[in-house]
């Protein structure tokens, strides 16, 4: 809400994004259409592209599922709001408080972002 509606979507050639036989359109491209969002595909065979991305899902898997899934099996009746509040509050601490080795001073992405003119 702070910046507005999306314009641009980016997304890599995967057939849930993009129809592999010509230019029919599939569910996403349509959606997209009706949105006004123009989607944006990634370069065939250019991973650098997409890797943050990427990576991002592979940090998940590793670093918050697994405490989800241990918090998940101590209490089964977690609904799936609690469960996204979880996930919020990981990543929070994920950009605020955990260092990250990329960044100069290993700070936090948001201590990162704040510091950037």
């Amino acid at each position: 809400m702070a910046y507005g509606r999306l314009n641009q979507i980016l997304a890599d050639n995967g057939i849930q994004f993009k129809n592999l036989v010509g230019e029919l359109k599939t569910i996403y491209t349509k959606l997209s259409e009706n949105l006004d969002i123009k989607p944006i595909f990634s370069k065939l065979r250019h991973p650098e592209t997409k890797y943050k991305l990427e990576h991002w899902f592979g940090t998940v898997k590793q670093m918050f599922l697994g405490e989800a899934r241990l918090k998940l099996k101590t209490n089964p009746n977690t609904t799936l709001t609690n469960f996204n509040q979880m996930f919020k509050n990981w990543m929070n601490w994920y950009n605020t408080e955990k260092p990250h080795r990329s960044l100069p001073g290993n700070s936090s992405p948001v201590k990162r972002f704040l510091e950037t003119e």
